[in-house]
């Protein structure tokens, strides 16, 4: 079984202290190659099953792993492969927020 340090050492992902499971850091796919070179464009997530990641600004490095070795198929950030839920058509007019 795999650690999430194991994982993103194989990827080469830099590791940063994080809240929740949650960091941003430079995406060893295209950051040497910007003009912005430290900008930290690739979202890492990591919990109960895995370790996730997205880079904002080639949209090329994407994936994730579970601990246990298999690919991480989940489509959604949040947890699940699932839809976003539908809003609430119960809004009020922007003109209500500002009295």
């Amino acid at each position: 079984m795999k650690t999430a340090r194991d994982i993103l050492n194989e990827m080469k992902i830099d590791e940063r202290p994080a809240r929740n499971g949650v960091f941003m850091t430079t995406c060893p796919d295209c950051s040497h190659k910007r003009k912005k070179k430290r900008d930290r464009c690739l979202a890492v997530k990591i919990d109960s099953l895995g370790v996730r990641w997205f880079c904002h600004h080639c949209n090329d490095f994407k994936g994730g792993q579970y601990f246990d070795g298999a690919k991480d198929t989940r489509t959604d950030w949040r947890g699940g492969a699932r839809k976003a839920a539908a809003q609430s058509g119960k809004r009020r007019p922007i003109g209500s927020l500002y009295r």
